[in-house]
């Protein structure tokens, strides 16, 4: 029902016993691999770089090599990944729809379909080399009262935005509650009127104006000093959103706090300070200077030359 179930999934059903990871990475995922009873290994990655430079690998039995399109702006690693037992997964969750994802190479590609469309759950995993998909168990009542519940906040929210008088605490506790309750779900199949849900929405359209929208915000903060926009590697690639890379750590949390005060919410992706994993000092203090809008279709223009400004005054005013 989400990427992080259908990992877990994954894992059991393959029986990896170690699993190597990025440093820049989503470590709920690692922590969802460690709860299943793999050994985590930790490798130098820099979302920063083109292409992920590949690990030297043990290719033993029961290992694994986890490789993150992470943002959606990178390009497939330009070394061979040539093992006798190491199973290469490429996690495509932010540009499922990219030509690295189609194309790929790998024994097994994952994606959170929510974190790209505008569903409340989907986890989806696929082997381009043709290996079995493990049948996931069917949802129980309590895995489909969390994903209804999560859709009830998310329409709460668009009628909300519509103009309609809806309470804004209403459909926030909903989202806040089911997003604590999604990472707690035990692997299982999405509910049938989700795929129905994913069939409804032009997906290529969606994409699309990810990338358009992208690309206005590019273009109105081509002048600032004090931030830089990431782009995409590969130019036919649909990044997840804007990801604004400040000098320091505390010039990010300066503009993340004057953007807060004009109810916009950038989110970061992902404090990675303070976890149990020893990780790298690079891929932390990334993370610590990094603020992440999105830019999906549900923003206007309007909405982005918005965002646009208080982007560029609050990087002035901060500095």
């Amino acid at each position: 029902m989400t990427a992080r179930a259908a990992w877990q999934a994954l894992i059991a059903a393959r029986g990896w016993q170690r699993i190597w990871v990025p440093s820049y990475f989503c470590h709920e995922m690692t922590d969802a691999a460690i709860e299943v009873g793999a050994e985590i290994i930790v490798y130098l990655d820099d979302p920063l770089e083109d292409r992920t430079r590949l690990p030297p690998v043990a290719d033993e039995p029961g290992e694994a090599l986890l490789v993150v399109n992470t943002f959606g702006r990178r390009r497939p690693s330009a070394q061979s990944f040539d093992t006798a037992h190491c199973e290469l997964i490429e996690d495509h969750t932010h540009d499922p729809l990219s030509d690295w994802a189609r194309a790929s190479q790998a024994d097994w590609c994952l994606a959170s379909l929510r974190k790209t469309l505008p569903v409340p759950v989907g986890g989806v995993t696929w082997s381009p080399k043709g290996h079995a998909v493990p049948d996931p168990p069917t949802a129980a009542a309590a895995e489909l009262q969390v994903a209804l519940s999560r859709l009830a906040g998310m329409v709460l929210k668009r009628i909300y935005l519509e103009g309609s008088p809806v309470q804004k605490s209403e459909f926030r506790t909903l989202l806040a509650a089911t997003e604590t309750g999604l990472a707690k779900l035990r692997p299982s199949a999405a509910p049938r009127w989700a795929s129905a849900l994913v069939d409804q929405i032009p997906v290529a359209a969606w994409r699309e104006q990810r990338r358009e929208n992208l690309a206005f915000l590019a273009e109105s903060l081509a002048r600032a000093k004090r931030l830089r926009l990431l782009s995409a590697a590969d130019p036919s690639g649909a990044m997840f959103g804007a990801v604004v890379v400040f000098e320091t750590p505390a010039s990010a949390a300066g503009v993340e706090a004057r953007l807060i005060e004009q109810r916009i919410y950038p989110a970061r992706l992902w404090p990675l300070d303070g976890l149990a994993l020893d990780l790298p000092k690079p891929s932390v203090e990334l993370a610590s200077k990094t603020l992440f809008l999105h830019c999906d279709g549900r923003y206007a223009v309007s909405d982005l030359e918005r965002v646009a400004r208080a982007l560029l005054d609050a990087a002035e005013r901060t500095a």
